[in-house]
């Protein structure tokens, strides 16, 4: 059985560690002593970076592939069929890496900043690598995900804006560790569907997000797929209305060392992962509830401690 190839009607900007940048001079300026490509202007065309130790600096110019979110929704599913119409895909990575904005896969080192990622099916996608930096940048108007971590460890995601999407942020399979997901601002307006703002899923673990201000989705935070032992602290949300959600891997009896503690839970709905861990003991202590404030609202403070 033979896969097919999806036709790109995007033009691919390599950046590499060579004397021009790959194609970074095309689009911009290249330093090699400090391995560092400046946006020139805005750009129509996606980025795939292809060597360790890369910045790549937007300087506050735009990445865009469209200007309609529906019509791209539609190209992208149009696509994702034609490639399994045949079977599997012949290069299930290429087709990903050509729906976003940037994407990194098995390079290390790399810093992200200063971008607009406007009208891409889906922002960053970032596989089997470590040791990127994603800050400073504008996440809006993106049919998918805002930024993908797959397989990738070690990451630090922060002082970024998402605006209008299905997913802020998601960190997926076992290989995503120690991840640092801070600082970041998520609005979502779910009013035309899903709209989550940080999912953890399939067995990721050991990350923490923190100091993060997530408001107006349909679910501010979710695990699934048995994500395990991730830490979610000091977190503001706001207009959700689901909180916190875990599929069906959480409805056993085990609990998966989850632990939420510290954050303001203000103006929420439901939470359905009720056997993860919900407080610390003193001097950390538990969360901010907006809601419950009584026992039978779902917060029983036993020893009288303000905490539940």
């Amino acid at each position: 059985m033979i896969g097919v190839m999806v036709p790109n009607v995007y033009a691919e900007i390599s950046i590499t560690d060579d004397s021009t940048g790959g194609d970074c001079t095309t689009i911009g300026t290249w330093n090699s002593a400090s391995k560092t490509c400046t946006l020139r202007n805005d750009i129509n065309k996606y980025i795939v970076i292809q060597s360790d130790g890369i910045i790549f600096d937007g300087n506050s110019k735009s990445i865009s592939l469209g200007d309609d979110v529906d019509i791209m929704r539609e190209e992208y599913f149009k696509n994702y069929n034609d490639a399994h119409n045949d079977g599997v895909f012949e290069n299930e990575d290429l087709f990903y890496s050509m729906h976003a904005g940037i994407s990194i896969n098995g390079f290390n080192d790399i810093v992200i900043k200063n971008i607009n990622l406007n009208f891409v099916h889906h922002g960053i996608y970032v596989k089997n690598s470590k040791n990127i930096i994603i800050q400073n940048n504008q996440f809006s108007n993106i049919p998918f995900n805002g930024l993908i971590l797959e397989n990738s460890s070690n990451n630090e995601i922060s002082n970024n804006n998402f605006q209008n999407m299905d997913v802020a942020i998601g960190i997926h399979k076992v290989g995503s560790y120690d991840n640092i997901i801070k600082q970041n601002k998520i609005k979502l307006e779910p009013e035309n569907g899903y709209a989550g703002g940080i999912t953890i899923c399939e067995y990721a673990h050991n990350n923490k997000v923190f100091d993060n201000i997530i408001d107006d989705t349909s679910t501010a935070l979710s695990i699934c797929s048995y994500a395990t032992e991730n830490d979610f602290f000091q977190n503001t949300i706001t207009n959700s209305m689901y909180t916190v959600t875990g599929d069906g891997s959480y409805n056993s009896k085990l609990k998966w060392e989850n632990k939420f503690y510290n954050n303001n839970f203000y103006d929420f709905g439901d939470i359905s992962v009720p056997l993860e861990i919900w407080n610390l003991e003193l001097p950390v202590g538990g969360n901010y509830w907006g809601l419950y404030d009584e026992p039978d609202e779902g917060c029983m403070d036993d020893n009288y401690d303000n905490i539940c």
